[in-house]
């Protein structure tokens, strides 16, 4: 998997893929401004280095993947992400997912759902989870979360 940057007009995206260029036509199909593939990188853990450059960059998200920020602003976050990244950082385990499903959860007890996860959020559960299935690992975080938090039980 790659880590790329791409830009267009004032904004630049920060993203994966196991191939940018054909990425970035699909990006062009539905922009109108010209998108341009500034760079790829391939570092052993692509997930991680977007995930990171991402909240580097976080106070200057635009939307999504995209961020108020020059191609070279871009790039260098990406380089300082591969960097630590390469120095052993690690993202906290809890993730904003598991808080939105926790609170989805109180608020309607007993109801399934589902919840979308990105290529990069699952390729980072996979690194995890070990050889526990993907499913069990996830409710593992929900669950104490929902026991922790529960309202008293009423006694008749």
């Amino acid at each position: 998997m790659k880590v790329y940057v791409m830009s267009s007009g004032d904004r630049s995206k920060i993203g994966v893929s196991w191939e940018p260029t054909r990425r970035r036509a699909q990006l062009q199909a539905r922009w109108r401004a010209p998108v341009t593939l500034v760079q790829e990188f391939s570092p052993e853990r692509a997930d991680l280095v977007e995930r990171l450059a991402h909240l580097l960059l976080e106070e200057r998200r635009a939307y999504g993947e995209w961020f108020f920020v020059s191609a070279d602003e871009a790039v260098d976050a990406v380089q300082r992400a591969m960097t630590q990244v390469a120095n052993g950082w690690l993202p906290e385990h809890r993730s904003i997912k598991a808080e939105q499903a926790y609170e989805a959860a109180k608020r309607r007890p007993g109801v399934q759902m589902s919840i979308r996860w990105s290529d990069a959020e699952i390729a980072e559960i996979d690194a995890l989870r070990g050889d526990t299935p993907r499913a069990e690992f996830v409710k593992s975080f929900v669950q104490p979360a929902l026991r922790i938090n529960a309202p008293p039980k009423r006694r008749p």
